[in-house]
């Protein structure tokens, strides 16, 4: 299914590192159609436009993407993400 995409290796290992696990999941591209559903938008890179997302509350974290090899790159950017995502659980309780 060209929708779906596989997670490389290297960010499964780090989100792992982190205590979640997402061996089997695959990346789904979204869309405006997979979006219809969502309250909130969070886009996390850098390169994704936000239009196509309209009348939803869309938040832009602007994590820039890394090369697949860059170890060090991949888990800093997992962390950064694992960050944000406790930040919006606090604001959102």
């Amino acid at each position: 299914d060209p929708l779906y995409h596989y997670v490389a290796p290297a960010v499964v290992g780090a989100v792992e590192e982190l205590g979640a696990k997402i061996e089997n999941e695959k990346a789904r591209q979204l869309d405006e159609h997979l979006a219809e559903w969502a309250d909130k938008i969070i886009i996390v890179a850098d390169n994704v436009s936000r239009n196509i997302f309209k009348g939803k509350e869309v938040e832009v974290w602007k994590i820039q993407d890394c090369d697949q090899a860059d170890l060090k790159g991949i888990r800093k950017r997992v962390k950064k993400i694992d960050n944000k995502i406790k930040e919006l659980i606090k604001k959102l309780k």
